[in-house]
């Protein structure tokens, strides 16, 4: 039995529809499923015009469940089915919505079921067993009714395409973060992975760089610990009238020394330089002093070149500045010597003048201090010059130029690259211009802060120390090295001017040797076989049973942590080796208050005292009486002197007679004083 008709005409659609402009946006997809044509003529009829947000409906049409899934398949995008029920089958229409729902897995496309014969498919079985959005019958669909039905879906159909459209732009979105995620985790990895090695090679490049340092303080140690007995003894030599003659000789093996010694610097400066263990050392220091220093060093060695060396430099230098001294001084000396050595015959020129800073380069060049002047410096040559293309490596280490070489055989070609690195370091730039046969010309600035005097003096004049000036206490010198010949030649000096010395070859020793004699002041070495100075310089500093000593190092140890870690560890002072003996009696009149006699001042002479008599000995005990009788029959300054320091401190002009006889070897007058008293006789 057909269907009852499926419209009741009763409104005029114009007054509900809501008129639009012509639409540019899609059709709105409609199918209708049903086997009566007539359904679909109406149907038709009812919408062809309608549109619905500016967009109309496109009709399609079915005439069963089967043709509408090839519609369905053909046209994906489907808004909404005008499905009826009874078709080829009773149950086409529901077998269609489950093909729908199930098979095609289309949730999005609204369903509204028109059917004629509400028996075959009551509302409320269909409404709870399919999934469906409206059910109708065909006879309740006037016009009206069937638009508005249509626009609900429909706007129920553009928000799930809304929303599937945003959950697919969410799930493309999540899979993006996925694979973003999965991207980061990788680099995480990869960067994990590198931090890693670069925590390897930073542990490589930190042993490495310990290594290094182990390697040059050793170097240093070695180098320096015999360098340190040759110099000592020359200038222990140099005091002996009878080698005055030897005097040439003497300065030449000095000097050689000390040229040794500049090129082991040169080495390990360089060397620390390139493992950035070279600091600026910032202090104030007297400007126009260092100038004059330099002014009478290279005059002399100038004249005696037959070369013409001027200093010009104007009265508006300021007098004290901050900058690293010792660096300064370096750069200037290599720079002079270099100028002096390589030129034969015409002048050398150093100029320096000054401009005023006038940005913060402090914080542009991240220097310890607050510049107020540039120092400009230059040195000028009529030497053999240097080629264009040896220019671009001058700075290199171990470089020399070939006009240079030929002129002069020596050196390492070190001086320009640390002179190089250490202005660089200082915040300025080293540049060099020269032709050949016409000079060269190095030139370089370097800011400095301006200070006031810094009130350095030097407690130790550059005169001979001679002796001590008279109505002093008497000064125990205790001297710890485990090299014989360090421990000699410093004995030997420090005894000539007056000190009491006693010498001993270990830490152990040391410690027994200072509660025994109580010495005012301990030469120590560091390093040193068995116990070395640092743990022997603890123990005494932390024993509170006898009068603590100054400690000074006197190592072979150069570098500045070196002297940082000594003082850390109780030293006192610190004293490198080779040491000018000038740094000793410095060193000594700092610490102790030792006032000398110099070069042209004379001690008081032994023979202005009253002679002695063996009554004025008689206060010694008879034991040491014979203790020191021995001594002088063994004609043994050491031991007598040793002796001498157990007197009681209240006979103390007696026993420096006593002391002054030992030293000069008059041995026979002290066995005449004495002999009386412990009854013997001289054989």
């Amino acid at each position: 039995m057909p269907d009852a008709p499926i419209f009741v005409i009763e409104d005029d659609p114009s007054e509900c529809i809501e008129q639009a402009n012509a639409s540019i946006l899609p059709a709105w997809k409609v199918l209708i499923v049903d086997d009566d044509p007539e359904v679909h003529e109406a149907t038709i009829l009812a919408c062809g015009s309608f549109e619905f947000e500016y967009r109309p409906l496109n009709l399609l049409s079915a005439y069963s469940g089967a043709e509408a899934k090839t519609v369905l398949h053909d046209h994906p995008d489907i808004a909404l089915l005008l499905l009826d029920v009874v078709m080829e089958t009773s149950q086409a229409g529901l077998e269609l919505v489950k093909y729908v729902r199930k098979t095609l897995n289309n949730q999005i496309i609204r369903i509204i079921l028109r059917t004629g014969q509400p028996g075959e498919a009551p509302e409320l079985d269909v409404i709870r067993d399919y999934d469906i959005n409206d059910y109708r019958l065909k006879i309740d669909l006037t016009r009206q009714r069937l638009l508005t039905t249509v626009i609900t879906t429909l706007r129920s159909y553009r928000d799930l395409v809304t929303l599937d459209a945003t959950n697919k732009e969410l799930d493309t979105l999540y899979s993006q973060q996925i694979v973003a995620n999965q991207q980061i985790e990788r680099q995480q990895q990869e960067l994990i992975a590198q931090n890693q090695a670069l925590t390897i090679a930073k542990q490589q490049a930190v042993k490495a760089n310990q290594a290094k340092s182990v390697f040059l303080g050793n170097m240093s140690h070695e180098l320096r610990t015999p360098l340190n007995a040759v110099l000592g003894y020359t200038q222990l030599l140099a005091r002996e009238p009878q080698l005055q003659s030897f005097t040439k000789e003497l300065e030449t093996i000095n000097r050689c020394g000390k040229h040794l010694l500049a090129l082991i610097n040169d080495v390990l400066d360089l060397s620390r330089i390139d493992s950035g263990q070279v600091v600026l050392n910032i202090d104030t220091f007297n400007f126009h002093e260092l100038l004059k220093t330099l002014k009478d060093i290279w005059t002399t060695k100038a004249q005696h070149k037959g070369l013409d060396y001027q200093l010009e430099w104007g009265s508006d230098l300021p007098h004290y500045v901050r900058t690293d001294e010792g660096k300064l001084r370096q750069v200037l000396m290599n720079l002079l010597s270099n100028a002096i050595k390589f030129t034969e015959q015409g002048h050398i020129t150093f100029r320096i003048h000054q401009t005023t800073v006038v940005s913060k380069l402090n914080e542009e060049l991240h220097l310890p201090l607050t510049p107020h002047y540039w120092l400009n410096f230059e040195v000028r040559d009529s030497g053999p010059g240097i080629s264009v293309s040896e220019l671009e490596n001058i700075f290199h280490p171990f470089i020399q130029g070939e006009q240079a070489r030929s002129v002069v055989d020596e050196g390492t070609g070190l001086g320009l690259a640390i002179s190089h690195q250490f202005v660089s370091l200082m915040g300025g730039n080293l540049s060099v211009s020269s032709s050949l046969g016409a000079g060269s010309c190095f030139k370089f600035s370097v800011p400095v802060e301006r200070a006031q005097a810094c009130g350095k003096t030097s407690l130790v004049e550059k005169a001979k120390v001679t002796g001590l000036a008279p109505n002093q206490p008497v000064y125990r010198i205790l001297i710890v090295d485990d090299q014989p010949d360090n421990c000699s030649f410093l004995t030997k000096l420090l005894s000539m001017v007056g000190f009491e010395v006693q010498a001993v070859y270990s830490g152990e020793a040391a410690v027994s040797k200072w509660l025994d004699w109580h010495p005012h002041l301990i030469w120590m070495d560091i390093r040193m076989e068995g116990q070395d100075g640092y743990e022997t310089t603890e123990q005494i500093k932390a024993n509170h049973s006898a009068p603590a000593p100054v400690i000074v190092a006197l190592t072979a140890f150069a570098f500045e942590e070196d002297k940082e870690k000594a003082l850390a560890l109780g030293f006192d002072d610190f004293v490198r080796k080779p040491f000018q003996e000038s740094e000793i009696f410095e060193k000594l009149a700092l610490h102790l208050g030792v006032e000398y006699l110099y070069d042209g001042e004379g001690p008081p002479k032994p023979e202005t005292l009253s002679p002695l008599t063996s009554e004025q000995l008689e206060f010694i005990e008879s034991d040491q009486l014979q203790y020191l009788y021995d001594a002088a029959l063994s004609l043994d300054p050491n031991r007598t002197a040793n002796l001498l320091a157990e007197l009681p401190t209240e006979h103390e002009v007696i026993r420096k007679q006593l002391l002054s006889l030992s030293e000069n070897f008059r041995f026979d007058i002290i066995i005449q004083l004495i002999e009386p008293l412990v009854g013997a006789s001289v054989q």
